[in-house]
């Protein structure tokens, strides 16, 4: 009785006697609810280190809290029993409530950030359920494992875009660094078919997919053309192209070029793979040819080369680590260059690592004769990483004869990296992995803690919500036209794999730095690959949980069936486009309300205006012509919307 006195008191109906009413008619209908719900929530959740973690796991497993009213425990209608989420949707048929399913695991008490609808909510529960996000709640739910997220944010896995092969050493810094999904689409592979098998076999502990590497290609021996040879040969041309097509087919995602390290790649080679990228709807991702403000070869030139073969082709572009080549000393021409071809709708997008240093090999062609004067550096500015060494006049011809990795510190103007932060366009990527053999940049270990913790949390030249879509969202987005498998990444929403970020914002810090590259950062508390709990508190999963991302050649993808459902609204009949969300149709509110030309507004906290009707995600409870209604499920985020029940748009709309 004491509950009911305290759940009247609560209670966010707008009438306490309406409340006290449902409570009388709960109890004529069965007494037994409140110790069956207490037994189910007293249930002991396995520790994490059942998922394998090398020791055990740290992380503490509370219940759920007591629930703030009545009606977020007693609100389950009898659900359908059918149980189909997602987009492959392999969820076991089981009962619908998300109170009464046991999910594999449950994440309780978290601050949501999704990027894709801008939601940023606290006190979400995320049940996983067969490697997808299978509920979105503020009810309680309960899982086989918990993990009580109490002031951490939820976000999606961070995704990697500029990075190299996922060897177990350089994922362990990564995944510590947030990253879920790593792409190699700046270094990449001649050879995707073996490139795949191999890393299949090996299983890396975070997800992983690779570009065609054309400077890799050149070298094979049908081709041989090697760094500087120009491809003149019509019959090699087609040759290379015939080489890529195989590439993409076996699953590579993009296509990449770095004409400032293999100079012979040139125009007529470009262009030919710029079509083939474009008939196949892929992007050609770019180390830019020059990176100097030094006439007569500077970044801008370097800059419009592309512009120049995305306006023949109609190729989408992806400049990489901008700010280190093409931008630097001349960010504000450069990017006003791309943000007015943008406006013509070429499809430029770009990519910065948060750093004032670049790091490269001095037996490149970066290190060609007049190099000083091109990035105005000196011998002292070349650090050997993972110490304090520095070039001399004296040391340099033997790091350039033995191919030397430095630091090139200086390199790049902090004011151009916060510049590049503020564009919408500009993702953040590592450009790195760190190898046990050989010490490399600090952004291999720190990039995207130190993008959250150095650039939002303490300088606030972007925004949490920024930092973040920088680093899932966007990079998803950019990678969708070439695998379905990315529109279920870089989300939290349903049906979205379970790539997911556990972290603090008050401490996320990178640690890592040019004399110690080899540091963990802090801050990151948990990650999700794909629903494995693979990373714990500083401890790593033996168990691996990621997937290839493969061209949309080899992924088919995959959704829920769409129904065209009729609905009459004002004398006038409508097709609603509906989706079997838990069984049941769900329809998108933002379309809905673009069809029925009604005013509807999401809120970055998760409430949501809807014509007169005020609701909120996650919860069941639903405000309509000043009556309190419930929803047959809480609307979910789904498909980058806001969905809700069918059945219960004609009470939304009542008015």
């Amino acid at each position: 009785m004491k509950r009911f006195i305290i759940a009247v008191r609560n209670c966010r109906f707008p009438n306490k006697f309406i409340c006290l009413f449902v409570i009388i008619l709960a109890l004529s209908a069965g007494c037994g609810l409140f110790g069956k719900k207490r037994e189910m929530l007293s249930q002991d959740a396995p520790h994490s280190s059942e998922q394998g973690f090398t020791q055990s796991a740290s992380a503490e497993t509370r219940e759920p809290p007591e629930p703030a009213s009545f009606l977020s425990v007693f609100s389950d209608r009898d659900p359908p029993q059918n149980y189909t989420a997602g987009y492959a949707a392999p969820f076991v048929s089981r009962s619908l409530s998300p109170a009464a399913t046991v999910y594999d695991t449950v994440i309780l008490n978290a601050r949501l950030l999704n990027p894709e609808t801008e939601s940023d909510i606290d006190g979400i529960n995320i049940g996983i359920l067969n490697g997808q996000i299978a509920a979105i709640t503020k009810r309680p739910i309960n899982g086989r494992q918990t993990i009580d997220a109490q002031g951490l944010v939820a976000s999606p896995g961070f995704i990697d875009i500029d990075t190299y092969h996922p060897h177990h050493f350089g994922v362990m810094y990564k995944i510590s660094d947030g990253v879920t999904t790593n792409l190699l689409m700046h270094g990449g592979t001649e050879n995707a078919g073996s490139w795949y098998a191999y890393f299949n076999e090996y299983k890396p502990l975070i997800n992983y997919g690779t570009s065609n590497l054309i400077t890799s290609v050149r070298m094979l021996p049908e081709l041989n053309y090697g760094l500087t040879r120009v491809m003149t040969s019509q019959e090699d041309i087609d040759r290379l192209c015939s080489i890529v097509e195989t590439n993409l087919r076996n699953g590579a995602l993009g296509i990449s070029l770095s004409p400032e390290y293999a100079p012979g790649v040139q125009a007529a080679e470009i262009l030919a793979l710029s079509n083939l990228a474009a008939g196949y709807g892929f992007t050609t991702f770019y180390h830019l040819r020059y990176s100097t403000t030094v006439p007569p070869n500077t970044s801008i030139k370097a800059i419009e080369e592309v512009i120049d073969y995305a306006k023949e082709t109609g190729v989408s572009v992806h400049i990489l680590h901008i700010t280190s080549t093409g931008s630097t000393n001349c960010a504000e021409e450069a990017f006003a260059l791309i943000e007015s071809v943008r406006t013509d709708g070429i499809d430029l997008t770009a990519d910065i690592y948060p750093y004032d240093c670049w790091a490269s090999w001095l037996g490149s062609h970066r290190f060609d004769p007049g190099w000083q004067e091109r990035f105005g550096l000196t011998y002292n500015d070349l650090q050997i990483p993972n110490s304090t060494i520095r070039m001399t006049a004296e040391t340099f011809p033997q790091g350039r004869r033995d191919n030397y990795l430095v630091i090139a510190n200086n390199s790049i103007p902090e004011h151009e990296v916060q510049y590049a932060l503020q564009k919408p366009y500009v993702m953040v990527a590592s450009d790195d992995m760190a190898w046990s053999h050989l010490p490399g940049h600090p952004r291999g270990a720190g990039c995207f803690s130190r993008l959250v913790g150095r650039y939002s949390r303490e300088l606030g030249v972007i925004s949490l919500m920024e930092a973040i879509a920088k680093i899932t969202y966007l990079p998803a987005k950019r990678m969708e036209g070439a695998s379905p498998d990315m529109k279920k990444k870089g989300r939290i929403e349903i049906g979205a794999d379970a790539d997911i970020t556990l972290f603090d914002y008050d401490t996320i810090i990178d640690m890592a730095t040019n004399e110690n590259v080899r540091v963990f950062s802090k801050g990151i508390h948990y990650v999700f690959v794909n629903g494995v709990l693979s990373y714990n508190n500083s401890e790593f999963g033996r168990q691996s949980g990621a997937r290839p991302v493969y061209s949309y050649f080899r992924s088919p993808e995959y959704l829920s069936p769409v129904e065209m459902k009729p609905f009459v609204y004002q004398n006038e009949e409508k097709n609603i486009e509906c989706y079997k969300l838990f069984g049941i149709d769900y329809a998108d509110l933002r379309r809905l309300a673009k069809t029925l030309d009604v005013y509807y507004a999401l809120h970055p906290d998760g409430s949501i205006d809807f014509a007169d009707t005020s609701l909120n995600i996650g919860e069941l409870v639903f405000y309509s012509g000043g009556k309190t209604n419930l929803f047959r499920m809480e609307p979910v985020i789904y498909r980058g919307s806001v969905y809700v029940p069918f059945e219960n748009i004609n009470e939304m709309l009542r008015n």
